[in-house]
C-alpha cells in the first residue's frame, strides 16, 4: 500500500499525505518489499543454520508486535482494523518463525 498508494495510506490514518511523506512512503515500501524477498531466500542459504535465523527472526517480529501494541494501547496510533489486523500479523510472524527455529 505504502508503494502503490500512499496518498490513501496517510488519508487513513488523518495525515495530510505533503510530497515528502509520498517519496518516504515509496521507499519505506520498497524496503519492505526487500526485507519480504530477503526472508523468502533465507532457506535457501542458511540450510541448517535456519534455527539461528528463526530464533532472531522470532525476537525482531515480536519486538515490534510489541512496539505496536504498545501506540494502539497508548492511542498514538488509531485503533482501527488495519491497525489492529497489522499488529495480529507481526503476532503472527513472531510465533510462526519461532515454532520453525524449534
Amino acid at each position: 500500500m505504502l508503494w502503490f498508494a500512499p496518498k490513501m495510506f496517510f488519508e487513513i490514518g488523518g495525515v495530510e499525505p505533503t510530497d515528502n511523506l509520498r517519496v518516504m512512503a515509496r521507499y519505506l515500501g520498497l524496503a519492505m518489499a526487500a526485507i519480504t524477498l530477503f526472508h523468502l531466500s533465507i532457506p535457501m542459504w542458511a540450510e541448517e543454520n535456519i534455527k539461528k535465523f528463526g530464533q532472531v527472526t522470532a525476537a525482531l517480529w515480536g519486538a515490534f508486535f510489541l512496539m505496536n501494541v504498545y501506540d494502539l494501547y497508548a492511542g498514538i496510533t488509531p485503533s482501527s482494523g488495519q491497525n489492529i489486523f497489522g499488529a495480529a500479523m507481526l503476532g503472527v510472524f513472531g510465533a510462526l518463525s519461532y515454532l520453525k527455529s524449534q
